[in-house]
């Protein structure tokens, strides 16, 4: 997350302009939506929500089961055949009456039950992903608030460096408004030539410090 936090100092750097325009709010809410860390934990509360309803739904809904079974009645000395299966045996077959069996027997069974005496186990289940639930919501929340600091930091940090930058720019334009100064002055003689140097000195001081900050 640390990273994450100075990547975001890096960006305010250097997209100053931008910086200057959005608020901490924004960027906060940037990094939030983009944390992977924070959207992997706000999937995790989302499945444990729909968990409750699978473990009611498990345990607690009627469950309908259905079967069916097929019995087949072979025909001997069908058409030559010795052993036959049909719906259309000649009348010389043996076997079971067609009318009766429609050439075979068959069953289905429909079955519903609802279990009546598990609500201590379903209490148990969904007190157990509750916790679980809650656990990672306390991480999310410990989660936003390290990041939300670490914005913070990260933003403060930032501008301060954005003022000192300006500042130094206009110390840059004074220093070398007086350079020109100095230099008539030197020309006439009011001035020595080492003050003239010692200024254009804390000039270039000036400029490398300007360069140090634009990285």
């Amino acid at each position: 997350m640390k990273q994450f936090a100075c990547w975001l100092l890096f960006s305010i750097v250097m997209f100053s302009s931008k910086a200057q325009e959005a608020s901490l709010d924004y960027f906060i809410s940037e990094a939030k939506m983009n944390l992977p860390v924070l959207k992997e934990n706000y999937n995790l509360q989302k499945i444990g929500e729909i968990q409750n309803d699978i473990i009611v739904a498990q345990n607690k809904a009627f469950q309908v089961n259905a079967t069916s079974e097929v019995q087949v009645a072979p025909y001997f000395n069908n058409n030559g055949r010795f052993i036959d299966v049909t719906t259309t045996p000649s009348p010389r077959a043996y076997g079971y009456d067609v009318g009766i069996t429609n050439g075979g027997l068959y069953s289905a069974q429909l079955n519903v039950t609802k279990n009546l005496f598990n609500q201590k186990i379903v209490d148990n289940l969904l007190f157990q992903n509750k916790v679980q639930n809650n656990t990672l919501s306390l991480s999310a929340e410990d989660i936003e608030h390290n990041l939300v600091k670490n914005i913070t930091d990260a933003f403060i940090m930032a501008y301060q460096l954005q003022l000192q930058k300006d500042f130094t720019i206009e110390i840059l334009k004074d220093l070398e408004n007086r350079l020109k100064v100095v230099e008539l002055l030197v020309k006439r003689a009011v001035l020595m030539e080492s003050d003239y140097l010692l200024l254009q000195l804390d000039i270039d001081s000036k400029k490398l410090e300007l360069q140090q900050s634009n990285g």
